[in-house]
């Protein structure tokens, strides 16, 4: 993977959560219209509103980058599709062709506990840390950004010590492969 692109209405309020919350360093910036501000006023306003103002590269580690894209007259979209009712807040639906959620990982449930006090902290809504999968498979903790996309900071944790049992299981029970009606 090279890069996820998403949209924020406020490159402002998106850079103060994955920058200043989250801890993504801005690697580049751009500002995609070349127009003076004479020359914008007299450009359609639609046009405006359909063409992105910024777009700000966030490094998220392997040569990886977050790309957040300001589109201020944005429709806000943002509840994931699976599994909704673990989500917080109040958000419609992702449209097919949306994106359903972005996952970050971090090291260890200690990097969450963090994470989650910073966004308490910063005024998000967010879930519980969560274990999931049978049997614990990761821990995650949900939220939507201020333009609604929903995000998940996940972690394998791998120092915990359930693991042992985890990988017992995975090789007696062939857990990754429950799919009773495979493609």
């Amino acid at each position: 993977m090279n890069h996820i692109a998403i949209v924020v209405n406020d490159m402002k309020e998106g850079l103060r959560l994955y920058r200043d919350i989250l801890g993504l360093p801005v690697v580049s910036r751009t500002s995609v219209s070349k127009q003076s501000p004479e020359q914008q006023a007299e450009t359609n306003v639609q046009q405006l509103k359909n063409n992105p103002n910024r777009l700000y590269n966030l490094d998220m580690g392997s040569g990886i980058t977050l790309t957040l894209v300001e589109l201020p007259d944005a429709l806000i979209v943002g509840q994931s599709s699976f599994a909704y009712e673990l989500w917080p807040g109040d958000y419609p639906l992702t449209p097919l062709g949306g994106t359903d959620h972005v996952s970050m990982n971090v090291d260890s449930e200690a990097d969450l506990i963090e994470i989650r006090e910073r966004l308490i902290a910063g005024g998000f809504d967010v879930s519980d840390i969560e274990r999931i999968g049978p049997p614990l498979w990761w821990k995650q903790l949900r939220f939507h950004d201020v333009a609604g996309n929903a995000l998940e900071i996940s972690t394998w944790d791998y120092d915990d010590p359930a693991w042992d049992e985890r990988r017992a299981r995975i090789e007696r029970e062939s857990l990754f492969d429950t799919d009773p009606d495979p493609v």
